[in-house]
């Protein structure tokens, strides 16, 4: 009985088929209204579809395009830190060339014998303001020798072992040396204040000490060559004494920021 019935339903549907598209009017008719209602339904939700889909296929893109721009984003900005990296390394090269070079220079225009070495460290243990050298006794440092920079007097050498020595800093309560005003040949006793400045005594109130002034060694000690820078004039009073001046001088050597020096083997 299915069998039949499923046969009937075929034969009908062949039918009015046939009948539709051989344009025989009655059917046609009904099969054009049929069609025009179902394309009236289908029509707008085929649309809706189509512009959700390609709304979703916009996103969806915009959505992997914002993906890749963030992966090229943090790849940029790796590359960045990676340059800026390097270029701090170069910029790092290029000082430390420029220092030994200017090292270098000051050595060979020195009119003295000069040793480098490197500042490795500050004695904060004894009572004394001094310093440690990477150089001693097997490089024929001794002691009561004169330390200094390219830019001025730094101390004097006072324990020498063999690997290390200790030198005392200008600024120290203990050191002094016999100093001089350039150009106006007034000489005084710089003393260390155990503080950035230092101290000239013993200038005699009608000597002519202006701020500014600069101060060398006077080499009449008999410690220090004569011309090593020392400082400038940074303020001036009467002393108590109301014989001598107070000056007040500031070091041409900052010691805070020391890393190379050289010892004078020979003047």
């Amino acid at each position: 009985m299915k069998q039949f019935l499923l046969v009937l339903f075929s034969v009908v549907v062949l039918i009015v088929a046939f009948l539709a598209f051989t344009h025989v009017s009655p059917f046609y008719g009904a099969y054009r209204h049929v069609r025009a209602f179902g394309t009236f339904l289908v029509g707008p939700t085929t649309k809706a579809f189509h512009s959700f889909f390609a709304l979703f296929g916009d996103l969806f893109d915009r959505y992997v395009l914002l993906l890749h721009l963030k992966e090229e984003n943090m790849e940029l900005r790796k590359k960045v830190e990676r340059m800026e990296l390097e270029l701090q390394r170069l910029h790092s090269i290029e000082n430390e060339n420029r220092r030994l070079r200017e090292l270098l220079e000051f050595k060979e225009r020195s009119p003295f014998v000069l040793l480098p070495a490197r500042v490795t460290g500050e004695d904060v243990k004894s009572l004394f303001r001094s310093i440690l050298i990477d150089r001693g006794n097997r490089h024929g440092v001794r002691e009561k020798m004169v330390v200094i920079s390219p830019k001025g007097l730094v101390g004097i050498s006072i324990e020498a072992s063999y690997w290390h020595t200790k030198v005392l800093t200008l600024n120290d309560f203990h050191f002094s040396v016999d100093g001089v005003i350039e150009e106006k040949n007034i000489r005084g006793i710089v003393e260390g204040l155990g503080s950035a400045n230092l101290k000239m005594k013993y200038v005699l109130k009608k000597q002519d000490v202006q701020v500014g002034d600069r101060v060398v060694t006077s080499g009449r000690d008999g410690l220090y060559p004569r011309g090593i820078p020392i400082g400038v004039v940074v303020a001036i009073s009467p002393s108590t004494s109301e014989i001598f001046l107070d000056i007040d001088l500031a070091p041409y050597v900052d010691l805070s920021t020391l890393s190379e020096v050289f010892v004078v083997t020979k003047w």
